[in-house]
């Protein structure tokens, strides 16, 4: 990579200095407006771009490298706009039509994003990450049938590449199909061992397996890769609370909700934290906040009911109760606060079981991060 960026540089200054002599030389723009890009230099890359498009004002190639470099400045809404105008002009380019579906995907806009990308693999001048990128999309729209069926096509068909099997894992993770969660996870590792949604998927496995060493060795991987992704802050989290490092724990539960704010099981992970800490109104707070995502999930109802009662707080927690076992009659934490409010149990030494119960639920037969904390796959705002 630094390689490379020095043989960009080298040639750029090379471009420049042929500028000099030939201000207006078209090609010589264009070249140095991608060496700048390259090397994320967008302030120049920018002014060798306008100074060719006062030459070609309407030339196609030159606006959709404007496009190029709002997405790589983050300015999706910019690329989005002139990408669709493109395409109304009638520029038939995979290229383009995928770029669009990423500047709506940046913006959240799943289903527009997932529409584009429908048609493009298989597509000769389809971006080899189109199939990858529809992944992505189907996961957030929670679209799981349709992706396995276009999955498992591909596996039989021995056509699923890298980038596409990582994405795939994460899926099977969240749908709790563990051992295509974990195989593909590791394919994908083999070619790419940097692919972070491998690396999350892989790791939370690990965890639901108690390698946690294993674990948060991936997870760090994942997290040098993109410190900003509020999943694989979640999953580390969880290392640090089976091992009771709870100010480690808590401070990074902190930090996936900062990104990841609709995550409920990160919620839950924060929640159980506090009750470990005895800081019942954080609990609680938390509780609450994965309660306003989802009022429809029973171990939210069951995890505020064992923070209200530990409180003394007694008609609101049967209310809880009552709600918790309503959806989940199977409920522990519900339980547990039953067993408060009837005084059977009341010391740390039992909260601290029924903790480890609820957090570590079926990882000892080989359940994933999606398991160790209920509703830890309901991820409505990832990447």
């Amino acid at each position: 990579m630094e390689q490379a960026t020095q043989h960009s540089a080298a040639r750029l200054a090379r471009l420049q200095a042929f500028m000099e002599q030939d201000p207006q030389n078209f090609s010589l723009l264009t070249d140095a407006f991608d060496c700048a890009l390259a090397l994320g230099e967008f302030k120049t890359a920018q002014q060798y771009l306008e100074r060719a498009l006062g030459i070609e004002p309407r030339n196609v190639f030159l606006r959709h490298s404007q496009a190029t470099l709002w997405i790589a400045e983050k300015r999706y809404a910019e690329a989005e706009s002139l990408l669709s105008e493109l395409i109304a002009e009638g520029v038939n380019s995979a290229v383009v039509a995928f770029n669009l579906a990423y500047a709506q995907f940046r913006q959240h806009k799943y289903d527009q994003a997932r529409d584009l990308l429908r048609s493009l693999p298989g597509a000769p001048d389809a971006p080899p990450d189109s199939f990858a990128m529809l992944l992505r999309c189907l996961h957030h729209l929670r679209a799981f049938d349709e992706a396995f069926a276009l999955i498992e096509a591909r596996l039989r068909e021995k056509t699923l590449d890298v980038a596409a099997a990582g994405v795939a894992s994460l899926m099977y993770l969240d749908a709790n199909r563990l051992g295509e969660a974990k195989s593909l996870s590791e394919a994908a590792l083999q070619s790419n061992p940097n692919h972070i949604e491998a690396l999350v998927t892989r790791g939370s496995v690990a965890l639901g397996e108690r390698d946690v060493a294993t674990a948060r060795s991936l997870l760090a991987r994942a997290l040098a890769q993109n410190a900003q992704d509020g999943r694989v802050w979640s999953a580390s989290a969880m290392t640090h609370l089976l091992e009771m490092n709870l100010d480690q724990a808590l401070s990074e539960f902190k930090t996936a909700v900062s990104f990841m704010p609709n995550h409920i099981g990160t919620w839950h992970g924060m929640a159980w934290c506090n009750l470990m800490k005895k800081d019942l109104a954080a609990a609680q707070q938390n509780f609450e906040a994965a309660m306003a995502l989802d009022r429809n999930f029973g171990e939210t109802h069951g995890g505020l009911a064992v923070a209200l009662a530990l409180q003394g707080r007694r008609e609101e927690a049967k209310l809880s109760i009552e709600r918790a076992l309503r959806l989940d009659p199977q409920s522990l934490s519900a339980r547990y606060a039953e067993a408060v409010l009837s005084g059977e149990v009341a010391d740390q030494e039992a909260f601290q079981r029924l903790a480890r119960r609820v957090l570590g639920a079926r990882a000892h037969a080989g359940g994933t991060l999606a398991d160790l904390i209920p509703g830890l796959n309901r991820d409505s705002d990832r990447h």
